[in-house]
């Protein structure tokens, strides 16, 4: 599924010319709560692709909000059609309920809906998105924080067409412009567990790469950072290799590979070909430029 990136963190409006994720949120937020959201925020989540550098995705997490006049907080979950409280806060609730909870004490009367856009189990979202997209749809609704120490959003707002490298120093956005290269990248969804998402080491060589905008050069540090020893994750990206990839590495329940657009549905074809054995379905892949 190839999607096309959207303004990232922008302020959507709710109407026919908004965000098509912003009106399903917006409808679905109705439909539950029975009145339509005062505001909704949409924030694209970044990739933890090497150690400290975090590129850009079309896919994020999604926040609708209106206010309640008994000061009651209720909270819905797109991904699991459940709500749920501040008190009785399920594993998918976890970072809407601490930014909540830091905003204001007593937190102010909220209906809260959220959707991750990529599903938990793969492994690639890190929660900031979700939290971010929380923040941001609780300052529209009921403007900054009370207290001065309020926690700010977690994360800057990402920049289109940059990756992020986030060092001991502080923070640099890169270039980070595949459909220039002709590139994308491909992430193919495994069945299987998901493997921890590396740490915050700055990767010196990929930064180099990007100031140069040289995207094409991070192939082979991806291939350098995958950690073998899983049969299936490796055959991937040994496959991948094979049918044109410039370099691949497992992420998650994933295996990412940055490849020219031109060779990812012989990407595609040869990695699914080569797991039938393997899986108990075939991988699901996202594509993004």
């Amino acid at each position: 599924m190839t999607r096309v990136p959207r303004d990232t963190g922008r302020e959507d409006g709710i109407g026919p010319a908004a965000d098509p994720v912003v009106r399903i949120a917006a409808y679905t937020f109705e439909r539950v709560f029975g009145g339509a959201p005062a505001a909704v925020r949409h924030v694209p989540a970044r990739l933890p692709l090497l150690d400290g550098l975090a590129v850009p995705l079309p896919w994020g997490a999604v926040a609708a909000a209106g206010r309640t006049g008994d000061g009651s907080v209720t909270l819905f979950s797109m991904n699991h059609y459940r709500t749920a409280t501040l008190t009785e806060a399920p594993p998918w609730a976890r970072e809407p309920v601490a930014v909540l909870e830091a905003y204001s004490d007593p937190v102010p009367g909220t209906r809260l809906l959220v959707r991750r856009e990529i599903p938990e189990k793969l492994g690639l979202l890190t929660g900031a998105e979700t939290a971010e997209a929380t923040a941001r749809v609780l300052r529209a609704l009921h403007g900054p924080p009370a207290e001065p120490g309020a926690p700010r959003p977690l994360c800057a707002a990402p920049r289109p067409a940059h990756a992020l490298l986030t060092a001991p120093g502080g923070s640099e956005h890169l270039p980070w412009n595949l459909a220039a290269h002709g590139l994308r990248l491909l992430i193919a969804a495994l069945a299987m567990p998901p493997v921890p998402l590396p740490g915050a080491i700055a990767p010196e060589h990929a930064a180099a790469t990007l100031r140069a905008a040289r995207p094409p050069g991070l192939g082979p540090l991806l291939t350098e950072a995958h950690p073998h020893g899983d049969r299936v994750p490796d055959l991937v990206v040994k496959t991948a290799l094979a049918a044109g990839a410039l370099g691949a590495r497992s992420l998650g329940a994933c295996v990412v590979a940055l490849a020219p657009a031109s060779a990812i549905p012989r990407i595609r074809a040869e990695v699914t070909a080569g797991l039938a054995r393997h899986l108990p379905r075939p991988p699901r892949y996202l594509t993004a430029s």
